[in-house]
């Protein structure tokens, strides 16, 4: 009728009231007056168990076990038999190889430092693990991995990567997380192409060599941490402002200094990039290329003034805008026939510097005389022989 029913060894003591029922500091109003007893109990949400008896198991339990009644666990039947314990309750759900240790309640719980308040005293068991947000996988488990991974990575759980199913058959894992996105023709490789085994030996058995998964000298874009530089870092440590990993030889338009046009576009790299594969610093002058094409000496240093990459043959040079601007027969003249000697700018425009010859073979009148060098007065440039 009770809150409390009377079962297994319980039942023994039905009629050994007092042992439940013990007298208190209250006295009952009786001739004469005696010590009432407590009928009265608290605990009902706890089953009333320490109304009794002594709770040994003080800071052995997360407070969330704490809270709940003895008989969770025990039994009125038998102390030390205990029922069957739902683990998925706790924080740790038992799946894959751990439900083969469901019954083996000591592989995890092992003997602690706790002094248990029986009789004999004895030790007490862990049931308390701290690394909640790790998985509780290193409260049982060695971390082999110490010092292989980057702190971002090694503060996280095993689970991460492995499973209760088998330890050594691992999750895929997002690339992505890393500085490293796999992308291009890095998705056909294999983990072990980069991640190559070191010298260093994982403890455990059998032991194994560890894999490579920090690339100290790894920085966005640096390409040469797996692939040898050909360029021997003329061009830097970032191969991406280059090269994409869709193709090496797939390169982006680079040439943003010196657009490539005209007959440029259609050459090949090696042509101009000949000395050992230099390709920074390379001069935009096309004299370093064009030495062999200079007619022009030492006197005209800037070919694009007057040439264009569409066609070398084709100057954008206008003598109309000069002081000497051509006009009839010096329209159909080469440029060597005045410039033979290699000198462009400052050439006098006087026509005795070109026609002395003509002139000295004039005898009648005598044009070797100081009145004939003026010969704009007598002669035009259209017709040398039809005087002015």
């Amino acid at each position: 009728m009770t809150r409390f029913k009377h079962t297994g060894k319980h039942k023994k003591i039905e009629k050994s009231c007092s042992k439940c029922h013990i007298k208190t500091k209250k006295l009952l109003p009786t001739e004469p007056p005696r010590a009432a007893r407590k009928f009265v109990f608290n605990g009902a949400r706890k089953g009333f168990c320490e109304e009794c008896h002594k709770n040994i198991h003080t800071k052995q339990f997360h407070p969330k076990f704490y809270k709940k009644p003895c008989t969770t666990c025990h039994t009125t039947n038998n102390f030390t038999k205990l029922k069957k314990f739902n683990h998925d309750t706790t924080r740790f759900k038992l799946t894959g190889k751990h439900k083969k240790i469901a019954t083996k309640c000591s592989e995890c719980h092992v003997k602690s430092g706790i002094i248990l308040a029986t009789k004999p005293p004895k030790r007490g068991r862990k049931f308390m693990f701290n690394h909640f947000k790790k998985g509780f996988c290193t409260e049982c488990h060695k971390n082999v991995h110490i010092g292989q991974f980057s702190k971002k990575f090694s503060s996280k759980p095993c689970s991460e990567c492995h499973t209760t199913r088998s330890f050594t058959k691992r999750k895929s894992f997002d690339h992505n997380q890393t500085g490293m996105p796999i992308v291009g023709k890095h998705k056909k490789l294999a983990c072990k192409k980069c991640h190559v085994p070191t010298k260093k030996l994982l403890s455990k058995r059998p032991k194994k060599y560890k894999s490579l998964f920090q690339f100290k000298s790894f920085v966005s874009g640096n390409c040469t941490t797996c692939h040898e530089d050909v360029h021997n870092g003329d061009m830097g440590q970032t191969c991406s402002n280059c090269h994409t990993a869709h193709g090496w030889d797939k390169t982006p338009d680079f040439h943003k200094n010196f657009m490539l046009s005209g007959v440029h576009f259609t050459l090949n790299c090696q042509e101009c990039h000949v000395d050992n594969r230099h390709l920074g610093g390379m001069s935009q002058n096309c004299i370093v290329c064009h030495a062999k094409d200079n007619r022009h000496g030492d006197s005209l240093q800037n070919c694009e003034e007057c040439h264009s990459q569409l066609f070398w043959g084709i100057t954008k040079f206008r003598h109309s805008l000069t002081q000497f601007p051509l006009r009839g027969a010096h329209r159909d003249e080469d440029c060597v026939s005045c410039h033979a000697d290699g000198i462009y700018q400052g050439k006098p425009s006087d026509c005795i510097f070109c026609h002395t010859d003509d002139a000295q073979t004039v005898k009648d009148p005598d044009h070797s005389q100081a009145e004939f060098i003026e010969c704009q007065d007598c002669h035009n440039q259209f017709n040398f022989n039809i005087f002015n």
